[in-house]
């Protein structure tokens, strides 16, 4: 129960707990991820094609535009993550990861990569309605790079933005 005597918890009495306060279902909750390896131009910063869901609770997951919306009345503060991993068995130097929030930079990863290096980066963030999340990659390696993509279900994901949200605003 809260502070108002409100139902937050139910069980049946088998162990099947149901729960009652919107704050505590940590929905939405996403799993979006790159379905194919794509090609990044170097010194070009280009969007990842995250073409394909796993979970998508609440359809927010905009898979043409490879985009996370906040759905109407669903604002607060999420947990979000992104990776991705390059093809590369060359070294370079500048191998970026941008989460882009409404179109501007927002969050920021970068390494230099020796072998198919991986990078990424988890925060928690607020999120108003409307508001919306896009993984960027920059390739800085002297070459076209490829991007690693998930060639079937049930495979490795190296490539994906996800997302739950923690509590509402």
């Amino acid at each position: 129960k809260d502070f108002n005597n409100n139902d937050i918890m139910t069980s049946d009495g088998s162990g099947n707990v149901t729960v009652n306060a919107v704050g505590l279902k940590n929905t939405p909750a996403f799993f979006a991820h790159l379905l194919a390896d794509q090609t990044i131009s170097d010194g070009a910063s280009t969007k990842i094609t995250l073409n394909n869901t796993l979970v998508d609770t609440n359809s927010a997951f905009d898979t043409s535009n490879n985009r996370f919306v906040v759905p109407t009345n669903e604002a607060g503060l999420y947990n979000v993550s992104a990776s991705i991993r390059n093809m590369s068995s060359t070294d370079f130097d500048s191998f970026y990861l941008y989460i882009k929030k409404n179109g501007s930079d927002f969050l920021f990863n970068g390494i230099r990569s020796e072998f198919r290096e991986t990078t990424s980066i988890t925060a928690v963030v607020n999120l108003a309605v409307a508001d919306y999340l896009e993984v960027f990659c920059y390739n800085g390696s002297g070459g076209d790079l490829d991007i690693d993509g998930t060639a079937a279900a049930g495979s490795n994901f190296c490539t994906y933005l996800t997302g739950h949200k923690l509590i509402g605003s």
